[in-house]
């Protein structure tokens, strides 16, 4: 196989469609997981993380059932599948594919010697124990050793009699040549007759069928009936492991066959040494990124629910804040209402802490300070303006200038009733209802003091 052009030709152009599928499917994935993630909203982001893992297993899976197990199951074809698995390293689920491929082809030492290395190793075999065993009994069903078929499914009976209910129809349903092979061995065959008779669209299960059919005909003494299955085998499907074992019962029959192809499935005692073609670093990355994905995920999402947590917390010191001031302004005024409080800074520095208010007559520009050595806070009136005076006939409506008492700098700041009119910069703006008119506040500069500019 290894040497043959065509067959490696073929499964290079599997290969590469396969790729460039998977290419394209990680580009669009990648495309709105970035997209997504311009959004800045961490639950966002940890959905389609999820969604991203979900297309790396799942989508990736259709892709290579459609690319790859395509080969094997429609086109019937283990020579290039077992090529594209070997050349394109895809052998994964602990060489599952890998031995797909041997068995479909008919090396089936290299099926025995896979098995037997896997169940051996109970930390590779753990996981696919089942589906082992279910390769080997195939084998020794296939090559007529009834002997070692027996121990196999032995052994399979006992390893699932230990699992629960759930997991034990699990692999009744997915492993049905167990059952099978139960009934040949019981020589049932009843119950042989009934399961090969089956409806099944899978072709591959089809011709494994028609080879049992073989096979009871020859228990029964139907000769001629099993011959007639093995031509059809030998004539449809020849590159298949059926065909080539029914060819070779024919020629026997015909004594045409050499000593080399009667032995050929037969398996020795000297295990085959197999070529692993799923490096095990490749699962270990695998394994890595997914890490590092949800690591990274997940911090941001801490942080963005720490940065949640801080906003609450300052809302809550607003909160009291604004009632701080609205007790200190009411002790002057009555029925005063807190219309905004804002801290004020130029570059890194908090120039001022201000606030506007509202009472019956006027709107009130202050800010906040307190003497050193003492807690209780006290605030200065820097502006009033009018509330008769907020008019669309009048833009800007008021203008305010005045020192700070607790910052060494002059605040300039306006009032305004039109947006149109608003400065292109400014460090503060607050925006409000009064009497269903919106007023503008817009603090535009901040400059030193002359009195207290050092020379």
């Amino acid at each position: 196989m290894e040497n043959n052009r065509d067959i490696n030709a073929k499964a290079k152009r599997h290969l590469k469609k396969y790729r460039i599928a998977c290419v394209i499917c990680a580009i669009c994935t990648i495309l709105l997981y970035l997209l997504i993630r311009l959004l800045n909203n961490p639950i966002l982001n940890i959905v389609t993380t999820l969604l991203f893992i979900f297309v790396l297993f799942f989508v990736s899976a259709l892709l290579f059932k459609k690319y790859i197990l395509s080969i094997i199951n429609k086109d019937l074809d283990p020579d290039t599948f077992l090529a594209a698995i070997y050349r394109g390293k895809l052998g994964g689920r602990n060489a599952l594919w890998q031995l797909s491929g041997e068995y479909f082809c008919g090396n089936y030492q290299n099926v025995v010697s896979i098995c037997n290395s896997k169940l051996a190793d109970r930390k590779m075999g753990a996981r696919f124990k089942y589906n082992y065993l279910a390769y080997l009994a195939n084998v020794y069903f296939d090559i007529g050793d009834d002997e070692n078929l027996r121990k196999i499914i032995e052994r399979y009976t006992t390893e699932l009699a230990k699992e629960n209910p759930k997991k034990q129809e699990k692999f009744n349903k997915r492993l049905p040549r167990m059952e099978f092979y139960k009934y040949y061995l019981n020589q049932d065959i009843d119950a042989c007759i009934a399961w090969v008779n089956k409806p099944t669209a899978m072709p591959l299960t089809q011709y494994h069928r028609v080879f049992c059919k073989a096979r009871l005909a020859l228990m029964q003494g139907n000769t001629e009936e099993a011959t007639n299955y093995y031509k059809v085998l030998a004539k449809e499907v020849p590159q298949l492991n059926y065909g080539k074992l029914a060819a070779n019962v024919l020629a026997l029959q015909e004594n045409t066959a050499s000593e080399a192809a009667h032995d050929s499935f037969k398996i020795t005692d000297e295990p085959a040494k197999v070529t692993y073609c799923y490096p095990k670093w490749t699962k270990a990355a695998l394994i890595i990124g997914i890490c590092l994905l949800l690591w990274g995920t997940v911090e941001e999402t801490a942080a963005y629910f720490a940065d949640l947590k801080a906003e609450r917390e300052f809302r809550e010191e607003l909160a009291a804040y604004q009632e701080d001031v609205r007790v200190l302004v009411e002790k002057d005024h009555d029925d005063v209402v807190i219309i905004d409080t804002f801290l004020l800074s130029k570059g890194d520095d908090v120039i001022d802490s201000m606030f506007l208010c509202k009472t019956d007559k006027d709107i009130i520009v202050g800010c906040n300070y307190s003497y050193d050595g003492e807690s209780e806070m006290f605030y200065r009136t820097m502006g009033k303006i009018s509330l008769t005076s907020v008019s669309k006939d009048e833009s800007p409506i008021g203008r305010c200038s005045f020192n700070a008492v607790t910052s060494d700098n002059r605040i300039e700041s306006y009032f305004y009733t039109e947006k149109d009119d608003l400065p292109t910069e400014y460090y503060h703006l607050s925006t409000f209802e009064i009497n269903g008119q919106t007023v503008y506040y817009v603090v535009t500069g901040i400059t030193p003091n002359i009195a207290n500019v050092k020379v």
